[in-house]
């Protein structure tokens, strides 16, 4: 399966729109076991970003700010995404932000590493 067989492709807006939710998100829960600023707490702030990212897009095929942003992530083989993809993925996406960077086909540098491809859910 390629990836144009997905459908529409997800728009810059809702790419960058999910990264920040979820990295807002992220700042709350850092809190809870750091105080800012510091080392500290910033590497708290990425390492919840990074988790939920990976186990969420492993599990359900979206993190929570692409819950809300009516995006998902999905094998471009048809599988499940499982947590080798999602962690190759969310590295990638953590070590060098290419959530604006697609290629014609409207994937991002971290999901032609990961084998996956972002989809409209709504």
């Amino acid at each position: 399966m390629t990836a144009e067989a997905y459908g529409e492709r997800v728009s810059y807006g809702r790419r960058l729109g999910a990264f920040l939710l979820d990295s807002v998100l992220s700042i709350p829960i850092a809190l809870i076991f750091t105080r800012p600023p510091g080392l500290a707490y910033s590497l708290a702030v990425t390492g919840v970003f990074f988790v939920q990212r990976v186990v969420l897009t492993a599990t359900t095929g979206h993190s929570l700010g692409q819950r809300a942003a009516g995006i998902a992530v999905r094998r471009i083989d048809g599988k499940p995404v499982g947590f080798s993809s999602a962690l190759i993925r969310t590295i990638l996406l953590v070590v060098s932000v290419p959530v604006l960077f697609v290629d014609k086909q409207g994937r991002g540098l971290h999901d032609r590493a990961a084998g996956t491809v972002l989809v409209r859910t709504g």
